[in-house]
Formats: structure tokens, sequence, C-alpha cells
């Protein structure tokens, strides 16, 4: 009976890896592809950790460290934007703010 036992929860537990989304849930990693894009935002608020701004359609995160200077409220930057074309690695990444005087 310990065999059995042994042998019936190896193979369940082989079987509950070897399924690769046995949960329905979204796994990030592996292959993805990005779009890059340039575009005029604001700021609209900023955390600990890092800065809300948003152009005319979108809201954007943005991380302190790509600033050159801490941002303040309504300052506008010209930002480098990648967004996800395919896979489900993380959907956008805000990869430069250059700081701009007006809004073009």
């Amino acid at each position: 009976m310990t065999v059995f036992k042994t042998t019936l929860y190896l193979s369940m537990s082989l079987m509950l890896l070897a399924c690769d989304n046995w949960r329905g849930e979204v796994k990030e990693g592996g292959p993805c592809d990005y779009l890059t894009f340039e575009t005029i935002a604001s700021v609209t608020s900023i955390t600990e950790d890092g800065v809300v701004l948003i152009d005319d359609t979108e809201e954007y995160y943005a991380e302190l460290y790509i600033f050159t200077e801490i941002p303040k409220l309504k300052d506008t930057y010209e930002l480098t934007v990648k967004r996800i074309t395919k896979g489900s690695c993380t959907p956008m990444h805000v990869n430069t703010a250059k700081k701009v005087t007006q809004k073009k």
C-alpha cells in the first residue's frame, strides 16, 4: 500500500508540474515584442518610487531613476515608451524622460 501511495503521489505531482497553466493564471516572462514610441506627458503625481504622467490619451508610470532631476507637478517630459504587442511580459515601460520647456 505504501508503494501505491508513493507512486500515486509522484504521478499526481508530475502531472501538475507538467501542466503549463493548470490554474488559468497569466504567466509573465518568455518571449515578448514591444512597440517603441515617444509622447509628451505632464506630471500629475509623485510617489516615493515614481512619477505618474499623462498625455492627451493615456496615463504612464515612470520610476524615479530615469529622471535627471526630481520632477515637479505639472512638469512636462518627452517620454520614450515601450508597449507590449506580443507575449505576457510587463505591458508598458517608460524608458526615458527628457524635460521639455513647453508642450509640442
